[in-house]
């Protein structure tokens, strides 16, 4: 729990260090390609990598939400002061 919370406090400060010059579309997309390759890797390694899943529709409603969870958790990092954006 303490990592998770150290992982998430880094990750808003990155943002919050790389949205001056950088878009934050860019930076969603950047961490959604890192974690692509880890859940792979993680995937293959373990033998667990399904590539067929069984209800697209819910696995898309939880893309977007996701999508748009993590835009304003980026957005909040960007523009509001860090100890209240975390």
């Amino acid at each position: 729990m303490v990592l998770s919370g150290i992982c998430f406090s880094a990750m808003a400060v990155t943002v919050k260090w790389c949205s001056s010059s950088t878009p934050l579309s860019w930076l969603v997309f950047s961490r959604g390609m890192v974690m692509l390759c880890l859940v792979s890797v993680w995937g293959a390694w373990t033998g667990q990598l399904e590539v067929r899943p069984k209800g697209v529709r819910v696995l898309v409603i939880r893309g977007f939400a996701g999508f748009a969870g993590i835009s304003s958790v980026f957005y909040a990092a960007a523009h509001l002061p860090l100890p209240v954006a975390s």
